[in-house]
């Protein structure tokens, strides 16, 4: 799954995966966007958030990393 959500790092990858189940950037708290953006900002950074939290929930995509972060 790494690789698949361009300007994302793992890091930020790492933090998004407690909130599995929240599937838009604005519905994220507050301290998690902030973290993310001091991590790394990109232009893409929310859709590319946006799109690992789909992700994050379906078998379709979820590798073995992934499902040891949850």
């Amino acid at each position: 799954m790494a690789g698949m959500y361009g300007s994302l790092t793992k890091r930020q990858m790492a933090l998004l995966t407690p909130h599995a189940g929240i599937f838009d950037w604005d519905d994220l708290p507050k301290e998690t966007k902030q973290q993310i953006l001091a991590i790394k900002y990109h232009e893409t950074t929310w859709s590319d958030a946006q799109r690992y939290l789909g992700d994050i929930d379906n078998p379709h995509f979820v590798d073995a990393a992934v499902r040891l972060l949850k």
